[in-house]
Formats: C-alpha cells, structure tokens, sequence
C-alpha cells in the first residue's frame, strides 16, 4: 500500500478532546506507575526544551581534625564530582482507529475502552523502561551465583537482609528507600518464615495478605519488574529491586497526553496517547538488585 501523503495533522487542525479522555489517560496512568513515584524526577528540568542534560553528582566528603593555630586554608578538602548524562530518547506512543459506524453506535464507551488500553500501555512502557535501567545500572546483584555456575534460588531471608545492609554499608540514607518485586517473588516473601511468624498480628502479611513495609521501606508489587538471563544452565530471572530515590533520575519531557480527531479519509476518529521521556542511574550503589526464579 502507497503511504498517504499531504495529510492534514495537528498543526492544520484543532483536538477535540473531551475531558473525559484524557481524565481516563491519567487515571489509568497513574494506576499503573510503581516506578515513577520511587525514583528522582527531573521532569522540571527538561519541561520546555533540549534532549541532553548533564547532573553533577558530588562525591562523599571526609571531616578533618580540628588543631588550635591551623588556618582552614591547611586542611582544604577536595570533593571529586562527576557528571551523570541524562538523554531524553523515549518515544512512546499508542494509537488506535475507531470506524465512523461503530462511534456513532458507542461512542463514549468505545473510546474510553481505547483510551484505557492506550494510557496503561503507555503506563507500563514507562515502568518497565525505568526497572530496565535499574537492572542494568546497579552495581549489586544479590541471589546471582559467582560466575554463573549455577541457577538462581528461591528467595530466602539472607537475600533480604544482605541486600539491606549493603544499602546500609555504603551508607545510603534510610529514608526514601522501597522493595520493588515481581508478583512471583512476593509469593516467596510472603511465604518465608520471618512473615508466618507474625499469623496472629493484625495487619500483618497472612492476614491481610499485603506487606505494608519491611525494615522500615515500603514494599512494592509490579508485574512490570525486568527480567535478566545468566547462570548454568541459562535461566531468565526476575530483578527484584531495593532502592533509595537519589538511585535513578527520571525526566519526563512530556507526560503522558491524549490527542485525537475526526479523519475523513480514514472515516473514523484517530486517537493517541504519547509521551517522551528519559532515564538515568544517578548513583550505582544506591539500589540492589535481588534475583529471583522466573517460574
């Protein structure tokens, strides 16, 4: 089929968009982001315009001795800072026709049906992209065999608190920390015996079958969680994550949006939900990736 040329686009022609719409992209937007309300957002720097931005990361200081007589000029310290590269290279789109026949017939229902599918498609791009960048900027991998000599384990408690208090370790601040997991890895949460020894307590993981926090972190579940392939024999696994904010940086340069209108030559409404956007390790060690089965 020839492509279609000389086409009216949004420039020649006004959106109709009815609140309705994009309420519904935002909702369901919302409804689906795990990883976007854990991370640095950076949105306002990129809000009007460029595609690379450029962070100083600072180094950690060191306190020097006091001594009666120095000047301060003696013990000047020198903090190394590097520079993180953040590029806006995300594009991301959903779009979707609906026949003149069938909007006149369901109209409302039909689109909110297409926008839903278009905003959580969008949502889980979004997701899915930031835990790829996580996976992959970490330094840490926990439950990975050395060398990949062997296949991943289950989850087990030591997976959990080595991850804890490698965080702690490398003095990563307390606050803003969350536990990210692959539905399948919080049924092996759930089921390790640090939680059924809590049964009897209100609120507590057996009985309202959610986990609130862990060693003071909020925790997560996501279905969105990346998967790596490693050990012998080769196996994908799930990368569960243990991180504090400052780990990754995220730029939304256009939140998610809804646009559509009325196309003649197609006979029907062309609707899309689009976004631009971009992601960055800020800080390697500040989050841990624990491996888990892909069952």
């Amino acid at each position: 089929m020839a492509s279609i040329s000389s086409m009216n686009d949004l420039t020649t022609h006004a959106n109709y968009i009815p609140e309705i719409w994009p309420g519904m992209v935002v909702e369901f937007r919302e409804a689906n982001l795990v990883m976007a309300g854990l991370v640095n957002r950076r949105d306002v720097d990129v809000a009007n315009y460029g595609d690379t931005f450029y962070y100083p990361i600072t180094s950690k200081g060191t306190a020097v001795t006091y001594a009666a007589g120095n000047r301060l000029t003696d013990n000047l310290q020198v903090d190394t800072d590097s520079v993180i590269t953040l590029s806006i290279n995300q594009f991301k789109m959903h779009p979707f026709h609906i026949p003149w026949n069938v909007s006149d017939q369901v109209k409302y229902d039909t689109m909110a049906i297409n926008m839903r599918q278009a905003g959580v498609a969008i949502a889980e791009n979004i997701d899915s992209y930031v835990h790829t960048v996580a996976i992959a900027g970490f330094t840490t991998h926990v439950n990975d065999p050395a060398g990949g000599t062997a296949q991943v384990a289950d989850l087990a408690l030591d997976d959990i608190l080595t991850a804890f208090t490698t965080l702690n370790t490398s003095d990563v601040p307390t606050g803003d920390r969350a536990w990210i997991f692959h539905p399948s890895a919080y049924k092996e949460l759930l089921s390790l015996e640090y939680f059924t020894k809590h049964d009897w307590v209100d609120n507590s993981p057996m009985t309202t079958g959610l986990i609130g926090s862990m060693l003071g972190s909020p925790v997560y579940q996501s279905t969105n969680v990346g998967t790596t392939t490693g050990g012998s024999p080769s196996e994908t696994t799930y990368g569960n994550l243990y991180m504090h904010r400052d780990g990754i940086a995220l730029a939304m340069q256009r939140k998610p949006e809804m646009e559509s209108e009325y196309d003649i030559d197609t006979q029907g409404i062309l609707g899309n939900v689009r976004t631009g956007y971009g992601a960055v390790i800020l800080r390697a060690d500040h989050g841990i990736v624990i491996e888990t089965v892909n069952d």
